[in-house]
């Protein structure tokens, strides 16, 4: 699986205070080869392996940027989003980058889309939806860029909400589900491809 540059960028982000001390950089070196043996193994889809070193690399240096993006993006790839979420968040706490949001919004997409899926099998998928449409949200949200064009998303999420509740008053799953997944489309569709960084 091909990354892109949005892979590259993280094993490039900075390590939070480049003014440590000369004796750390041992350990630096150490981290940085942990960090690349985590994208090694997660390019061969050996994601467990991945994430034992790239824990590794961060319990070396926890204010590491680059690493929290990469441990997100194998959490990702395992279907942890929860998890992924919580790392990119950590991600760019330490070092605003916009691929980091790049990566979390779609994931937080996917993520919806699963969900979405999932709720077209349980006999009452109303709160599965109900979990889709928030993901969905915080996807939007994430999104980096000008506020005009975030605001023309969420005028599409409120327009696409108000389909979504008539449709849920109607208790009719199957449509619901296919309403919330072309509004989430539709929102998506309107971004330059060029913003996502991690290709699935």
């Amino acid at each position: 699986m091909d990354w892109g540059d949005g892979f590259m960028d993280a094993q490039n982000q900075g390590y939070g205070n480049d003014d440590e001390e000369d004796d750390h950089f041992s350990d630096k070196l150490e981290a940085d080869k942990y960090s690349r043996k985590a994208g090694d193994l997660c390019n061969q889809h050996k994601y467990g392996d991945a994430l034992q070193y790239i824990n590794l690399a961060l319990d070396m240096n926890v204010l590491n940027a680059g690493n929290w993006n990469i441990k997100a993006i194998i959490l990702d790839f395992m279907g942890r989003y929860s998890e992924a979420e919580k790392c990119y968040n950590t991600s760019f706490g330490l070092s605003p980058h916009k691929v980091v949001c790049d990566n979390k919004a779609r994931m937080l997409r996917y993520w919806a889309g699963k969900l979405i899926e999932e709720a077209k099998k349980k006999p009452d998928g109303l709160p599965t939806l109900y979990d889709a449409w928030d993901i969905n949200k915080r996807a939007i949200d994430t999104l980096p860029g000008e506020i005009k064009a975030k605001k023309t998303l969420k005028i599409i999420s409120v327009k696409g909400i108000r389909l979504i509740f008539t449709l849920i008053m109607k208790r009719n799953i199957k449509k619901t589900s296919k309403a919330l997944k072309a509004m989430t489309n539709l929102s998506f569709s309107l971004l330059p491809e060029c913003i996502f960084t991690k290709t699935a």
